[in-house]
């Protein structure tokens, strides 16, 4: 069984979405969510981020990091990280285009999710220091596994957040926004994406 639902969706999705500039954004980073093998019911990586890491330590999230004047552009900071962390060859990455960034307060971050997709999973090699494990999950497995809880918010009534309850772990905070806003995009559908940046400031 597949998820309703198609990469074309998404393509669509993000090619109505205005890429970002680096000097617009406070904190300017990106992340990678890669798409890859069939396209029907393709795989997406998650990273368990090392333990020991200063922001975010042991937590699901999609490889990324700050941007540096060398990028150019967000989706260069994006493969350029995702190569340090995992080893993935850039040659084998096809751009699709950007989901809404999201402020992470704890951070300082302002991060942008760009979606890329490769023809098959690649060959990858983790970099121990940054990277406890990387795994592969279907979009199938994806929506089966996404709930909305409600959480408290320092400065306001709950709010209603994504989460993945899934084999390998549980996915919450600004890389469960990501993954919420993708699914809607892969089965057409159009979410109120102002909430992902609000949520963000509002629990930070």
């Amino acid at each position: 069984m597949t998820t309703p639902g198609s990469l074309g969706q998404v393509e669509h999705y993000v090619a109505q979405t205005a890429a970002v500039l680096p000097e617009q954004l406070v904190g300017p980073a990106a992340v990678l969510l890669l798409v890859a093998g069939e396209r029907t019911n393709p795989h997406v990586w998650l990273i368990q981020r090392a333990a020991g890491l200063r922001h975010h330590g042991g937590q699901m999230a999609f490889p990324g990091g700050g941007y540096e004047p060398q990028d150019r552009t967000l989706w260069q900071t994006a493969v350029r990280e995702a190569g340090e962390e995992v080893g993935l060859d850039p040659g084998v990455v096809q751009r699709v285009g950007p989901l809404t960034p999201i402020v992470i307060g704890v951070s300082g971050y302002t991060v942008v999710p760009w979606v890329g997709v490769a023809v098959e999973r690649p060959r990858l090699v983790p970099e121990a220091r940054e990277v406890a494990a990387l795994h592969w999950v279907t979009v199938t497995d994806l929506a089966r596994s996404a709930e909305t809880v409600s959480r408290a918010r320092w400065n306001g009534p709950d709010g209603h957040w994504p989460e993945f309850h899934l084999p390998v772990g549980r996915v919450w905070g600004a890389t469960a926004f990501m993954l919420d806003e993708f699914l809607h995009a892969w089965s057409g559908g159009c979410p109120e994406t102002w909430r992902y940046r609000a949520l963000m400031q509002a629990n930070h």
